[in-house]
């Protein structure tokens, strides 16, 4: 990974300063569920400059911090209490804002350091716990997609940065999980750490690519990405159950074998599996065979065997399921063999992640070559066009139930083996991953 802005909160606020646009540059706010996967109970804010917090509208202030001064707030019952200088409130739900765009400094006792964070922050009492907090970071779409290229991409790169940049930008103004929040902070949506985690590079591409989207149609696309393709993209509807896109076709992607995921091996308990399995299915699941395959070699269908009858099942939603209950590394993409080797599944196979749209490994193989950014999206998706987001109409997305996935995600970076933790909340992650 690129260098991280770690320091302090000077040169956070030195950082934001110098990113943020101007007010009638920037378009509207992301609002991300942040720390969603913490068990937040308690939370303390600080900032450079004097914070405000407000109850409903951002004029209504309850209470303003001083500058470096710590604002702490918990839980009591269902409503929070917040405190500072000596001071104490209590409501149902508070804003925090920083005077002078100064990014809000958050810390908590789940948290390993601190995290910044520009916009402002909504927090509640979390709905689902006696105890824990929802807090929404209402951040500058710009900032965010920053933010989101250094951690999902990673490499340095400008011109596959930039094709990213468009990438997270798109998706974050098409994708929306519903009424509190557009997205959350993990691998449900796009993976959101705040301004520290901006570099350099995801800075420079975020600026030189500022409010560009790509379209289909007219119409936002499907900003699907992963690791490595193993040497070959795939078809949407290959890997998901749903209608084939047009812009999501398969092709060569033979500047992606560089990857260190060209080869794999993974070993799974064969009983651990299929006690899953049976779980996810409600049946009795004694083994399983490779049911169809795509053109280029990937497992469309896994078939499970379930007494005399076979119950088919998409590969991809068979490799999520399996990683969650996997040792090592688990299944890193539907491009492989299986076989068993008495009470374990050994799978061996190539690439990692679920294959459509852009190679991540790709695109860096891409720009090593001299292929500007627009040249990478074009190779990647069919038919696409880029453009502005003031030229587009876009009016509100409202959540629908998952369509191109059956199961939760594991973290599928450029440059991060998957991991076995599992989300505190069950989300399917819209497009899948």
């Amino acid at each position: 990974m690129g260098f991280r802005y770690t320091a302090s909160a000077t040169l956070l606020l030195l950082l934001s300063v110098a990113f943020l646009l101007d007010a009638a540059a920037q378009s509207s706010d992301i609002r991300v569920r942040i720390l969603d996967q913490q068990l937040v109970d308690d939370v303390r804010i600080t900032a450079e400059a004097p914070v405000s917090v407000y109850a409903g509208a951002v004029d209504n202030v309850l209470l303003t911090v001083s500058p470096d001064t710590p604002l702490h707030i918990n839980r009591r019952g269902d409503e929070l209490q917040a405190e500072a200088d000596g001071a104490s409130i209590f409501a149902l739900e508070l804003g925090i804002v920083a005077d002078e765009q100064a990014p809000l400094i958050v810390n908590t006792s789940r948290l390993d350091g601190e995290r910044a964070y520009t916009g402002r922050l909504k927090i509640q009492p979390e709905r689902e716990s006696l105890s824990s907090l929802q807090l929404v970071n209402h951040v500058p779409l710009e900032d965010y997609v920053a933010s989101v290229v250094a951690s999902e991409y990673g490499f340095e790169d400008l011109e596959g940065s930039k094709a990213m940049a468009v990438l997270v930008r798109t998706y974050a103004l098409r994708n929306k999980f519903g009424e509190a929040y557009d997205h959350v902070d993990h691998v449900m949506s796009q993976h959101y750490d705040g301004a520290n985690a901006i570099t350099p590079t995801s800075l420079e591409a975020t600026r030189s690519t500022q409010g560009q989207v790509l379209v289909h149609a007219d119409s936002l696309i499907e900003a699907v990405y992963f690791s490595a393709s193993g040497g070959h993209t795939a078809n949407n509807e290959d890997v998901w159950d749903a209608r084939p896109l047009p812009y999501l076709r398969g092709r060569p992607d033979p500047t992606g074998t560089s990857s260190p995921h060209q080869a794999w091996e993974a070993t799974l308990n064969r009983d651990a599996l299929l006690q899953a399995l049976s779980r996810h299915t409600g049946t009795n699941v004694r083994g399983f065979v490779i049911g169809e395959r795509s053109s280029e070699g990937r497992v469309r269908t896994i078939d499970l065997l379930t007494g005399a009858n076979r119950r088919p099942m998409q590969a991809n939603a068979f490799r999520l399921l399996a990683n969650r209950h996997a040792s090592g590394h688990g299944i890193k993409s539907t491009w492989f063999d299986a076989r068993r080797d008495g009470n374990r599944y050994v799978f061996t196979g190539r690439g990692f992640g679920h294959g459509v749209g852009l190679s991540q490994y790709g695109a860096r193989g891409l720009s090593a070559q001299g292929y500007a950014y627009g040249d990478i999206l074009e190779y990647y998706f069919t038919d696409v066009q880029l453009t502005s987001i003031d030229e587009l109409s876009l009016p509100a997305v409202p959540w629908q139930p998952p369509t191109l996935a059956e199961a939760p995600v594991q973290a599928e970076r450029a440059d991060e083996e998957p991991v076995d933790d599992q989300p505190r909340q069950q989300r399917s992650r819209r497009i899948g991953w």
